[in-house]
């Protein structure tokens, strides 16, 4: 059973985590309005984004291992507080790549914690919920850079979470939250069928990975590349094409998210979570 406690850090870093990724996202025609970048360059802090998330797939088991699930999600909130002051007050285009790398490697540890705790708890309505949360960061994002444009500047309105992310890494109590970094651990073990130490200094063999992952792998790939592009130079093409000011197009791009919300909420609810999940994802690639 995990905590009640534990399980709602989890989704208030989701929380954070949600509105820096899509912040990052819809700070595309900013960089290149008020920090006079070239077009090209514009969108490079979702790519510095991406980069973090990469180099978290070795940086993040290794912290978790350190610190325990506890100290992990503490150095998370206090990583995504700092990338959010480097991106508010950073005044150039460097500051703002080093902050976007930041979110993505916090962002990717936040996920990572949120899926080793909640995955197969309650036919996964709890790992699903964490999901949501991340939308419902994900859609303020937008929402609160649109209004912090129109008056105190969009540079302001990205330090929205800090003060969650901050009393987030206070609050999580030392020596709890050990659920995820178990549940990491142990998942390895029972993939191989083997819970013995390897020999000192040998690394256990891993199987090769199915060609069912790579498949899931590249769909994967495919709707995240999607879905980023749309972040990244939608509210730009809502300029371009329909003529509306940069502010209200970046508001008009919450609607993307709010499309998530609601099918993550159906999810969350339970709805479909005894149907088999690859006829729910025939139904999803449908729709």
């Amino acid at each position: 059973m995990i905590p009640r406690r534990d399980v709602w850090f989890a989704y208030l870093l989701m929380v954070c985590q949600g509105f820096l990724f899509y912040a990052v996202g819809y700070l595309t025609p900013y960089v290149e309005s008020e920090l006079g970048a070239p077009v090209w360059a514009s969108a490079l802090p979702n790519s510095a984004m991406a980069v973090g998330l990469l180099v978290a797939g070795t940086i993040v088991p290794r912290v978790v291992r350190r610190l325990g699930a506890a100290g992990a999600v503490r150095l998370w909130a206090l990583l995504m507080a700092g990338s959010a002051l480097m991106m508010g007050f950073g005044a150039s285009l460097p500051v703002l790549l080093t902050g976007g790398f930041v979110v993505g490697l916090a962002g990717a540890g936040a996920l990572t914690h949120s899926v080793a705790t909640f995955a197969g708890h309650r036919h996964g309505v709890l790992l699903m919920r964490a999901t949501l949360a991340s939308v419902i960061g994900g859609v303020l994002g937008p929402l609160v850079l649109s209004a912090a444009a129109r008056g105190i500047g969009w540079s302001l309105g990205i330090l929205a979470p800090v003060p969650l992310a901050l009393a987030i890494a206070l609050l999580v109590p030392v020596g709890r939250g050990d659920v995820a970094a178990a549940a990491s651990a142990s998942s390895a073990d029972r993939a191989t069928g083997d819970t013995t130490p390897p020999p000192p200094g040998r690394r256990r063999l891993e199987p090769p990975l199915p060609r069912a992952y790579w498949l899931a792998w590249t769909f994967l790939a495919l709707c995240i590349g999607a879905e980023s592009t749309f972040v990244a130079w939608g509210a730009q093409v809502a300029v371009v094409r329909v003529g509306i000011p940069l502010a209200d197009a970046t508001a008009l791009g919450s609607l993307f998210v709010v499309g998530l919300i609601v099918g993550r909420t159906g999810l969350g609810a339970g709805i479909g979570a005894r149907v088999p999940p690859r006829t729910m994802l025939a139904a999803m690639v449908a729709v």
